[in-house]
């Protein structure tokens, strides 16, 4: 048991560490001291107070031990008689009397002593004597070992047994007697406030309050619990149904292992139920005394559980009333029901703890829960300023009275919202939701039926995604909307690809022109320039997709912000089907004009700049591009974040040697929406570092992204292209594919130099570059280095890369840079600058390059290390051999909490290592 084994006490350490040193220093003094232990219920209170008796027992202590019980509050001594009692009952009896010799009035407070004579009659106006007997038996008892006297649960302990812990207080250290008491915070009770307010004035006190686990104490608590690590879903379920509670933690542990609902996965343990009903017992324990509440104040309460979120006084006193509000919250606070809390200035009010909320809401029948959802729908509407998701849950939970169609219309607002911020699983629950509310009106389905496939398909659920999205085409076709269908059908022939239905793909996209034809120019004109683009990711012909782009009249569209849009992305198909150059497809899609009316073509076009800066190497471009794409988001056109704008900004952290940054960044994706849904793009990062870092070693090294199961999945579609590129990056002899998309184009040209075999090949790429390029990109100092690879004079290979190193360092890539040093030394140029480019390699890690700059120098390597750390990890391990928190880590190096214990877990399985003790042990010894 945790109470029994301090290292189960997770998260209390530091706190178990405390009461240690204050029951060793009473030793050392021969004195005494007082302890007061408060947290809510199920915070741990008793799990300490039994860590600190067991250890107390095993040091030779006497512990006398009581608690106080909800239904023996009037029961005079209990606590205390439990304490007395349980001691003297266990010793022989000659023993017994010794301790006991003179004090009848102990009579009154433990039964069966034997004591001679009859108990002393005990007045309510006098009872010193009892006082004064339990006083001398435990400077009798402290007379041969140390004496813990402890009182669990003292909020419900009898006020004879207050009374009397009151009176010990001041002779405590006199009497060599440590009294620790545990309790819960707030207790309306003027005596037990009492009694701790005398044991915090003790010169020998030690006041411990039990907060909530954060986060990682939780996953510390669960794997504990399970004998093995834990799934970051199962923990995260965990984290917001206990909200910290460790009783409620081990109680969820308990019920899922015992109905069968955990399975192991490879990354740990996992739930089969995203989101278990909760246990009864917790629902009574955290519901206790909700029966007895008066009418007005359950009320109040279960307004504020069924808020979902902390309710700000005014809303309250809408909901409420305002008659009597402030004595009705004060009753629920002094009741460890309700919380309030003070944010800028206003008051708001929340339950206690989630699972009052639940206990609350158990209560409700399902016709009452509708009228307070239907209230507050009429509050939240005449505020006008509520939260979508907010908004929906309450006339989800109302719609039987607020009607259908105002349901339905609220549900499909907060989808569209809760896709726009990158939250999908939200959306979808929120759309489906709406869906089921659609009477077979086309107009209406059809963008419902839209938004949910992008909500499928976002969680994961291509299939699912496939059959939404097909319905909307019809369901859009049918209400006379020739844009939307064509749309969702453009959006299928795309998704269908991906999932490698190349003959799904091409019906879907063929169907996309049809749907247009009777559409305006412009929806038929952004409609022919997404099927050339498709057309050129299926493989065919370029010149087929050309045929399709010299078709289109853009010309023909109306209005000039849109015509010049749609004529730059005209330009970025050409490029991406090998006719034109990046630069002035770029340039092209920056038109001096006004601002579109189509929404959908400005994101389009912000996405097609985005891909183009990061193919030029445009960096210091890069600033504007994310600053457009974020206020397109604001103005509700697409995500708020759109999946491009992390992917550039990996790009541009790695590519200009800030390595440690996008570290983070891919910690920070992987914790995201965006990383739990998009784990092919995420494995294809993570793997593009190792093989910088030489922790791949070969292309066999290179595996499938993980599914579900943790077993590599079979790559398919573009990303079997994407994983092919890969492989060749390692070392394959076997040529890459086509380009993924053009975000990993640079990946793909970078394949391109490392696979070509012979001279002609890499001499006809460099001209490939050039021409994508231009002089000063990116793709040109490429070409650069591919001459110089092709190259059969060494001297002229030497020449060109040291103008690919040039070029790469006007860019700001250093390691790019160093590479191209470095092959032009290898082939007989200087070694300027190398020495330099050592430094840089080893503080980012990059092993296999910083091994052949160092033969180049002339160096010794370093010394074979174990398993490698990234510049970040390294730097957190560090942090945290100094003694520093998560929280304070995360504040030094300016990234989130979850960041930095995303960190941590990598160190803990790279090392094989799990606690903080033994990483700063392993820190220590390679320092």
């Amino acid at each position: 048991m945790i109470a029994s084994d301090p290292a189960g006490l997770v998260g209390r350490l530091r706190e178990f560490d405390r009461l240690i040193a204050l029951l060793d220093d009473a030793v050392a003094r021969r004195g005494g001291g007082a302890v007061s232990i408060t947290g809510e219920p199920g915070i741990g209170k008793s799990a300490l107070v039994g860590a600190v008796t067991g250890h107390a027992r095993a040091s030779g202590w006497a512990v006398l031990e009581g608690r106080g019980h909800d239904l023996e509050s009037l029961l005079a001594f209990g606590p205390l008689a439990a304490a007395l009692g349980g001691h003297l009952h266990r010793m022989p009896r000659a023993r017994r009397l010794a301790y006991t010799e003179g004090l009848r009035s102990l009579g009154t407070v433990v039964e069966g002593l034997g004591t001679d004579g009859p108990p002393d009659a005990v007045t309510p106006t006098d009872r010193s004597r009892v006082f004064q007997a339990v006083a001398l038996l435990l400077g009798r008892i402290a007379a041969d070992a140390p004496v813990l006297l402890v009182v669990d649960d003292l909020h419900w302990a009898d006020p004879a047994t207050v009374d009397v812990l009151r009176y010990l207080s001041g002779d405590l250290d006199a009497l060599g007697v440590v009294l620790l008491v545990a309790l819960r915070p707030a207790t309306p009770r003027p005596d037990v406030r009492g009694l701790v307010s005398v044991l915090a004035r003790s010169p020998r006190h030690e006041a411990v309050t039990l907060r909530r686990l954060d986060g990682a104490a939780v996953a510390a608590l669960a794997a504990d619990l399970l004998g093995g690590p834990v799934a970051r879903p199962l923990v995260a379920m965990l984290e917001r149904r206990s909200a910290g509670t460790p009783l409620v933690v081990q109680a969820l542990v308990q019920d899922l292992r015992a109905r069968g609902a955990l399975r192991q996965r490879p990354d740990g343990w996992a739930g089969t139920e995203p989101d278990p009903d909760t246990p009864a017992h917790l629902l009574e324990l955290f519901g206790a005394g909700l029966d007895r509440l008066p009418p007005d104040r359950r009320q109040v309460l279960e307004l504020v559980a069924l808020g979902g979120e902390p309710v700000p006084h005014a809303r309250l006193a809408a909901l409420a009333g305002d008659d009597g509000l402030t004595t009705r919250v004060d009753d629920l606070r002094a009741a460890g029901l309700l919380v309030e809390e003070r944010v800028h200035g206003r008051v708001r009010y929340a339950p206690a703890h989630p699972l009052v909320a639940d206990a609350a809401l158990a209560r409700l029948g399902q016709a009452a829960r509708a009228a307070l959802h239907a209230r507050y729908v009429a509050v939240l509407e005449a505020e006008g300023a509520a939260p979508p998701d907010v908004l929906a849950r309450h006339h989800l939970g109302a719609r039987d009275v607020v009607g259908t169609g105002r349901a339905r219309a609220a549900l499909a607002d907060a989808g569209i919202a809760a896709l726009r911020r990158a939250a999908p699983d939200t959306a979808l629950r929120w759309l489906t939701a709406a869906v089921d509310m659609a009477e077979g009106d086309p107009a209406v389905l059809g963008p419902l039926l839209f938004d949910l496939g992008i909500a499928r398909q976002q969680c994961g659920d291509a299939a699912g995604a496939l059959a939404a999205l097909r319905d909307a085409a019809t369901q859009l076709n049918r209400a006379g909307d020739p844009r939307g269908a064509a749309t969702a059908a453009t959006v299928t022939a795309r998704l269908s690809w991906l999932r490698d239905d190349i003959a799904g793909a091409r019906r879907s996209s063929a169907l996309t022109l049809e749907l247009a034809a009777t559409a305006d120019p412009a929806t038929r004109a952004a409609t022919a320039q997404a099927h050339a683009l498709q057309l050129v990711c299926l493989g065919d012909d370029p010149a087929v997709a050309l045929a399709v782009l010299d078709g289109t009249d853009v010309a023909a569209v109306p209005d000039a912000g849109a015509r010049a849009r749609l004529a730059g992305f005209e330009r970025y198909v050409r490029m991406v089907a090998g006719h034109g150059p990046a630069d002035g497809a770029l340039a092209a899609l920056r038109p001096v004009a006004p601002r579109c009316p189509d929404q959908r073509l400005e994101l389009a076009c912000s996405n097609a700049r985005l891909e183009l800066t990061v193919l030029l190497g445009r960096w210091t471009e890069l600033d504007a591009e994310l600053a457009a794409a974020q206020e397109l988001g604001e103005r509700g056109v697409g995500p708020l974040r759109s999946w491009r704008s992390p992917l550039a900004e990996f790009h541009r952290r790695f590519a200009t040697g800030d390595w440690p940054g996008a570290d983070d960044l891919l910690t920070e994706l992987a914790d995201s929406p965006w990383g739990a849904h998009r784990p092919v793009e995420l494995h294809a990062l993570r793997t593009w570092m190792a093989l910088h870092r030489g922790d791949v070693p070969g292309p066999d090294g290179i595996v499938g992204p993980p599914g579900p199961d943790g077993a590599p999945l079979e790559p398919r579609g573009p990303e079997r292209d994407l994983h092919r590129t890969l492989r060749v990056l390692a070392g394959a002899s076997s040529g890459p594919g086509g380009g993924y998309l053009v975000m990993f184009e640079w990946w793909r040209l970078l394949a391109c130099v490392r696979a070509s075999a012979g001279r002609r090949a890499l001499l006809a790429t460099a001209t490939d570059l050039d021409r994508l390029g231009g002089p000063g990109s990116a793709p040109a100092a490429l070409a650069a280095r591919a001459r110089a690879l092709g190259s059969a004079e060494r001297g002229e290979a030497a020449r060109h890369a040291a103008l690919a190193a040039a070029a790469f360092d006007a860019l700001g890539m250093p390691v790019d840079a160093a590479t191209a040093r470095i092959e032009a030394a290898e082939r007989g140029g200087g070694r300027d600058g190398l020495a330099a480019d050592l430094v840089l390699l080893d503080r980012l890690g990059a092993r296999p390059l910083a091994a052949r700059a160092r033969d180049l120098l002339g160096r010794p390597a370093g010394a074979p290390r174990g398993p490698v750390l990234t510049p970040r990890e390294r730097e957190v391990a560090e942090l945290v051999t100094d003694g520093l928190s998560n929280a304070a880590i995360a504040e030094r190096l300016v990234v989130s909490v979850r960041t930095v214990t995303s960190h941590l877990d990598h160190v803990y399985t790279k090392l094989g290592i799990g606690s903080r003790t033994e990483l700063a042990r392993e820190i220590r010894s390679t320092q």
